[in-house]
């Protein structure tokens, strides 16, 4: 459902939604709504056509005078666009309003002196396939750079070496280009039961905003044949600035796994 852009630029002059209200209460003549709105006719009479033109009013000659009436049919498509607005649930309004939450709480630690502390987060998933084979979607470069990015995000390069000591680089980017690169590398490795591995994203000084240590567990469910996954992180080495992107870490991942399982599901 569209609005034409006309009506918007219409409704953006104070004079004339006064005179849509006059009109609301009955049709008027020119003469009318000047001397109500406290106008000269020509002015009013000039405000009355750019409605006209936008479809909000209709006017009709009566001998001499001209008679202005609302076309009511427009206000209802205008109400049923906005209330399709109001109406509609999106998970990336939740999203956003937590991250700022998350973004205001890690400015309070900082003002507060305990900003670089370390802190440590849990995080749980169910996927639709076994370890095994959800262990490929973690050490395949070329499934790392299906899944690993937040909504809104894609990956624009990954560089994935799947051994102690072997890298693990990813570059995220937004809808307008932006990238964001985190690097690190695997820790530890035991197929298909558990792995780790470090990471930091860097800031725009190519230097780490704080340093991430993530072991996940692959574990068999035990209702079926899926798999039942656990990712402690822990951080450290934090350094001044990186409030944004420490607030981004819980939502990020959360956002991260969601997407991985909705990839796992549909194979």
């Amino acid at each position: 459902m569209q609005v034409d852009p006309a009506v918007f630029a219409a409704l953006a002059e104070p004079n004339r939604r006064r005179i849509l209200e006059l009109l609301g209460e009955s049709p008027r003549s020119v003469g009318e709504v000047a001397s109500a709105v406290g106008l000269r006719q020509p002015t009013a009479t000039k405000h009355l056509q750019a409605l006209e033109r936008a479809g909000l009013v209709a006017g009709t000659s009566l001998g001499r005078r001209r008679i202005y009436a609302l076309r009511r049919e427009a206000f209802v498509a205008l109400r049923n666009w906005a209330e399709a607005l109001a109406a509609a649930v999106s998970d990336d309004d939740d999203a956003l309003l937590a991250y700022e939450r998350a973004v205001r709480r890690e400015q309070r630690r900082a003002a507060a002196g305990v900003g670089t502390v370390p802190r440590a987060m849990q995080l749980t998933r169910g996927f639709a396939t076994p370890p095994a084979a959800l262990w490929t979607w973690w050490t395949t470069e070329a499934r790392v750079r299906e899944w690993w990015a937040p909504e809104h995000f894609t990956v624009a390069d990954a560089d994935v070496a799947p051994r102690v000591g072997g890298v693990l680089n990813v570059v995220l980017a937004e809808g307008d280009g932006t990238e964001h690169r985190a690097e690190g590398r695997f820790l530890a490795l035991d197929e298909p039961r558990s792995l780790t591995f470090e990471m930091s994203p860097l800031g725009s000084d190519g230097q780490p905003l704080f340093r991430s240590t993530h072991a996940v567990a692959f574990d068999p469910s035990a209702d079926g044949p899926g798999t039942h996954l656990v990712m402690a992180i822990a951080i450290d080495g934090i350094a001044p600035g990186a409030e944004p992107a420490l607030a981004g870490v819980e939502i990020g991942w959360d956002q991260t796994l969601a997407r991985l399982a909705r990839l796992v599901a549909r194979r």
